[in-house]
């Protein structure tokens, strides 16, 4: 479900607008290295000294490099 917002309408009267349901309300199947660490609590340094370990699994595309959910689940139970 879009959220409500309250606009002024061209004669002045309030208008309720609702916006669509945004894309981050879709559960992430992958997520970049700032992002996992802000969601584990974890420094840059220790996610890629974690990666070079070999105990965080990681996928690269390209330049990036993205940690699968299933990749986030598994670290985290250790």
């Amino acid at each position: 479900m879009g959220k409500a917002h309250l606009a002024k309408g061209v004669a002045g009267q309030v208008i309720e607008l609702t916006l669509p349901a945004v894309a981050s309300e879709t559960p992430k199947l992958a997520y970049t290295i700032p992002e996992f660490c802000e969601a584990v609590g974890l420094s840059r340094s220790m996610a890629y000294k974690e990666i070079k370990a070999q105990r965080l699994k990681v996928k690269r595309v390209g330049a990036r490099v993205l940690v699968p959910l299933e990749e986030v689940k598994a670290w985290l139970k250790g």
